[in-house]
């Protein structure tokens, strides 16, 4: 058996048919020089996790968008994928994807299907989803300017996480208007490279 690929931040992870992980980043640690791997549950609080990245490996299996069909499959080396957080050329998150050989649908069906067999673990909020589906920046900035006054702090955190930013503000207006400002950015800066 081939020896498994090193994890790259932003690959995608499965360790059973309901558990999907995310790589956050790879750490040397310091004691014994050993490599662990650092990543995020899709489930739940989405909480963080360390392991050795041996034992990572051994457990888990990579889920992988494949170049030329643009589905995603376990084990497949795709060059596009090499910097954290970028996609794949053509690569939309509606895209399916294949685990273990077989179809399931796209991400976001994936991780809704995860949550919806433990409802303990809550279920995906659905403007959340609409956030997620947007293809554009300036959709973002619409839809977040159109569900203002049903943001709670916990979908202000999980909007926030989506676009891999931390906000610091100590209440939900100053975390929006953070939001919103980073969001006119993005739309300032994708107009001007046009």
């Amino acid at each position: 058996m081939a020896e498994k690929q090193r994890p790259v931040p932003g690959d995608f992870y499965r360790r059973d048919p309901d558990k999907l992980y995310q790589i956050i980043t790879v750490a040397q640690d310091v004691d014994d020089g050993g490599y662990k791997v650092v990543y995020q549950a899709l489930t739940g609080e989405f909480p963080v996790y360390t392991e050795p990245m041996e034992r990572f490996l051994a457990e888990t299996n990579r889920v992988r968008p494949r170049k030329s069909a643009g589905t995603y499959e376990p084990g497949i080396q795709d060059q596009g994928m090499q910097t954290a957080g970028a996609q794949a050329p053509g690569m939309q998150a509606s895209e399916s994807m294949k685990t273990n050989g077989q179809e399931s649908g796209d991400i976001r069906e994936d991780i809704q299907q995860t949550l919806s067999e433990d409802p303990e673990e809550g279920t995906v909020n659905p403007r959340l989803l609409e956030f997620l589906d947007a293809s554009t920046n300036q959709e973002k900035l619409d839809i977040l300017q159109k569900i203002r006054r049903e943001i709670d702090d916990k979908l202000m955190d999980d909007l926030a996480m989506s676009m891999d930013l931390t906000l610091s503000g100590k209440d939900i207006q100053q975390k929006y208007k953070e939001l919103q400002n980073c969001l006119l950015t993005y739309i300032k800066y994708e107009s001007a490279r046009r």
